[in-house]
């Protein structure tokens, strides 16, 4: 039997208390900087990557944890702002934030609300049920997030034995200080939402949208509406333009668009031995897990041709059932394989031509640019300063041509920042953008949070051991003092 949200609640509640894990006191020696705190770990970003983390590190002790977050309290990530589908893509048997604890996974939240069944009769997880689970993943964990608080800069200040970091708060700057700083925002964590200059520059602002932003679907009734890209999220604009009454919509994509089981389905389901171990006539082993947890663990060769392979389809493909949707709605169609686009606005009007070199040519009342995030640490507003110091895989002799994967830093196999020579930062500014997770998304959480979590918590325990001594040494002085007391 699943208990209720009260009983699920209280039972996570007394399960922490016992383990102080509401504590907002650590075993790393408290300090304070020109009057300011100085958190053991400042996190950016509070969506489920974020909280994750914020959740792993409390377990591991570590009190003084703080989350920025640029996104208005009780929307965490962008679940009720830019994710335009109406389930995840991810298989609800996913391991989540929950960092390996069921009562705080999203099974036992969704049977706590809606009945003991009401995980067993989903197929997919409502998106809207996932922000609900994430607000109350925050909530009954008591986790410490400054909404609304965009960070814009960050710099190592060796007087502080720490990172300063920078943020506006409404009109108001602020200033924090953390021993460790880690960047957990997601598909942007190094650069930024923006359309391919080439493709956008001869644009009319007033039609044309992004799907990263916002765009008012309700003007698009009766328009004729492209939308440029050939991932999920270009299906995902264009079923919502559709549904809001759209006369046609466009899906315009540059290369051939992945039909069947994306890779990453077919490695879950498994490769099965029994043919060859005729004994092991059980269920195929899941291969996902091995490559989402060691890949960045291999050589430079093998980590590429994992990428290669991993990401064959392209970066984001959506599902066959997923797919099915469009087949049977007239006024939606879809060009593939059309090569590089050009987009130019109409001189007498707000309408767009678009054209391709496979001679495809279409006026459009409205556009909406699907084509992804760019990776640039310069785009990053919280490493422009030290751009030019960052590893990248740009970096190396041989570049890399796949998914723009030379423009992200080389990481360190815990997630850490490289740099091109000798920096105070060096592996206490974590990044979390390696392309198979940052891509893969939630199925990814438990490998990469255990990781950093305990590289960010061993090399704060390396740095606080003496502190941690001496106070071993105050407490075995006081025991010699009470011994005495006690005989005399």
């Amino acid at each position: 039997m699943y208990p209720n949200q009260l009983a699920l609640n209280e039972l996570i509640t007394q399960d922490l208390n016992e383990k102080k894990y509401f504590s907002r006191q650590s075993w790393c020696s408290p300090q304070k900087f020109s009057g300011h705190k100085v958190y053991d770990v400042i996190i950016v970003g509070a969506g489920h990557t974020g909280l994750a983390l914020a959740h792993q590190l409390r377990l591991l002790g570590l009190g003084r944890v703080l989350l920025l977050d640029k996104q208005p309290c009780g929307k965490p990530g962008p679940w009720q702002d830019f994710a335009r589908m109406e389930k995840l893509r991810t298989s609800k048997f996913s391991q989540g934030p929950e960092c390996g604890n069921p009562l705080l996974s999203f099974k036992f939240w969704k049977n706590s609300v809606d009945g003991p069944d009401a995980f067993d009769q989903i197929d997919f997880i409502k998106t809207e049920d996932w922000a609900n689970y994430l607000r109350w993943f925050k909530e009954i964990l008591q986790l410490d997030v400054e909404s609304e608080t965009e960070v814009f800069a960050q710099q190592w200040v060796e007087s502080a034995n720490a990172f300063e970091i920078r943020a506006k708060k409404g009109n108001t700057e602020r200033k924090y200080y953390s021993s460790m700083l880690c960047l957990a925002t997601g598909m942007t964590a190094c650069g930024s939402w923006q359309a391919p200059k080439q493709l956008v520059n001869k644009t009319n602002l007033e039609s044309i949208g992004y799907a990263w932003g916002k765009i008012d679907f309700s003007k698009l009734v009766g328009k004729h509406v492209a939308i440029i890209g050939g991932g999920a999220s270009a299906f995902d604009n264009a079923l919502e333009a559709t549904k809001h009454g759209a006369k046609r919509a466009d899906v315009l994509a540059r290369r051939k668009i992945a039909t069947g089981k994306p890779l990453s389905e077919k490695l879950w389901s498994g490769r099965d031995d029994s043919q060859i171990h005729d004994n092991e006539n059980t269920y195929p082993s899941d291969m996902t897990n091995p490559i989402l947890r060691f890949s960045n663990t291999l050589d430079e060769k093998k980590y590429l041709s994992v990428i290669r392979n991993f990401f064959s389809d392209g970066r984001t493909t959506s599902r066959p059932e997923y797919q099915k949707q469009f087949l049977g709605i007239n006024n939606l169609t879809v060009n593939e394989a059309l090569g590089q686009l050009k987009i130019e606005a109409c001189k007498n009007s707000h309408q767009h031509r678009i054209t391709s070199e496979h001679g495809f040519d279409e006026l459009y009342d409205y556009v909406i640019v699907a084509t992804g995030p760019k990776f640039d640490v310069k785009a990053k507003k919280e490493l422009f300063a030290i751009s030019n110091e960052i590893l990248t895989w740009g970096d190396r002799e041989q570049k890399v041509d796949l998914l723009d994967i030379d423009a992200l830093p080389k990481l360190s196999s815990e997630y850490q920042i490289q740099f091109k020579s000798e920096n105070s930062a060096a592996g206490k500014l974590y990044c979390l953008t390696d392309v198979i997770h940052i891509t893969v998304g939630i199925p990814a959480l438990a490998n990469v949070i255990e990781k950093v979590s305990r590289s960010i918590a061993s090399q704060l325990y390396a740095n606080n051991a003496q502190h941690i001594i001496s106070h071993m040494e105050v407490l075995n002085n006081k025991g010699e003092e009470d011994n005495e007391n006690y005989h005399s």
